[in-house]
């Protein structure tokens, strides 16, 4: 006699639903459990009733824990008090914190669609990543996307993860990572750290941090590096030759440039993203005069303190072009 899957008890069913995060299906890619989880609740009512919870706080706690498991993170959201000059003002209403099971399906949704191998494979650390308590590694793609060759960071790669680009092109750049939700999500540390701090070598005075209490992403770090990087007369040469590539893709009669790209689907997936010098106008560009200064070395400072673990790290990093 055969038993189908509906068949079992409902107890049964619940145990199946709380392992699969941890299944040995998802060793290869701990994301696969995320989308089990969302195909399961959408197959048909039997199944999707698993997924009914007595309250909210349940529910909450069953779809952080499934993208904690997954290695998925909730970047934290920016937000602006002023419109750019020459953009419509952006007065949506006051947008909600995404909900974990928001980000499921964001991160299962775009890595179905990215053509980006790395992206698609966010949530898959190396074999070789160090898994004891003690010890802090930082995502390969923190790597890939902030440094040079030589392990030096490169203030350009960084400065190209922030702009945007042609739109033949979304899911073949990592440009803007903001539109990129599975490597966005992704923790930036393994084990995930609730602080990270940008901190001068010499004086361990602290330049600027990120806190994120749900685990620092590599959104949240890519930012944070972002505002690090000096508003100099090279780097805005370089975003604004970049912006003068893309005026004819995506000009139009009634809309300016700076309207469309603050606007969605320009702002990410968590509507709050911003172009760098997209603030200046055509005065502000002919009298700048601005140090043209360059970023030195620094040091990052990562921390976790709660009652699983305790981790106070760190790591210093050169800069690319700095003696």
């Amino acid at each position: 006699m055969s038993t189908t899957l509906l068949s079992l008890p409902i107890d049964v069913l619940l145990t199946i639903r709380d392992v699969i995060s941890i299944a040995p299906f998802t060793t290869t890619d701990p994301a696969l459990g995320l989308l089990a989880h969302l195909s399961f609740s959408q197959t048909c009512r039997g199944l999707r009733d698993l997924y009914t919870f007595s309250n909210g706080e349940c529910e909450i706690s069953f779809w952080k824990r499934a993208c904690l498991l997954a290695g998925c993170g909730r970047p934290m959201r920016r937000e602006y008090p002023q419109a750019l000059p020459g953009s419509a003002p952006h007065n949506p209403p006051p947008s909600e914190v995404l909900t974990w099971k928001q980000i499921a399906h964001l991160v299962t949704s775009h890595k179905r669609t990215c053509e980006i191998r790395s992206c698609r494979n966010a949530s898959c650390w190396p074999d070789d990543v160090p898994r004891q308590p003690i010890s802090l590694a930082f995502h390969p793609l923190f790597y890939y996307l902030h440094f040079s060759a030589g392990a030096e960071f490169d203030p350009t790669n960084a400065l190209h993860t922030l702009l945007p680009t042609h739109p033949d092109c979304l899911r073949k750049l990592y440009a803007p990572l903001c539109r990129h939700a599975s490597a966005a999500c992704a923790f930036v540390t393994s084990p995930p750290v609730h602080a990270i701090t940008i901190l001068h070598p010499d004086s361990e005075c602290a330049i600027a941090s990120v806190r994120n209490p749900d685990g620092c992403t590599l959104l949240d770090v890519n930012r944070l590096l972002g505002d690090l990087l000096p508003r100099s007369l090279a780097n805005m040469r370089t975003v604004l030759s970049h912006y003068q590539t893309l005026l004819d893709d995506y000009r139009t009669s009634s809309r300016s440039f700076t309207d469309i790209m603050c606007n969605a689907p320009h702002r990410g997936f968590l509507d709050d993203h911003r172009y760098p010098y997209l603030d200046l106008s055509p005065e502000d560009i002919e009298r700048w005069d601005a140090p043209d200064v360059s970023m030195g070395p620094f040091t990052m400072r990562c921390d976790r303190d709660d009652d699983e673990l305790r981790i106070h790290a760190d790591v210093f990093f050169g800069v690319l072009g700095q003696k």
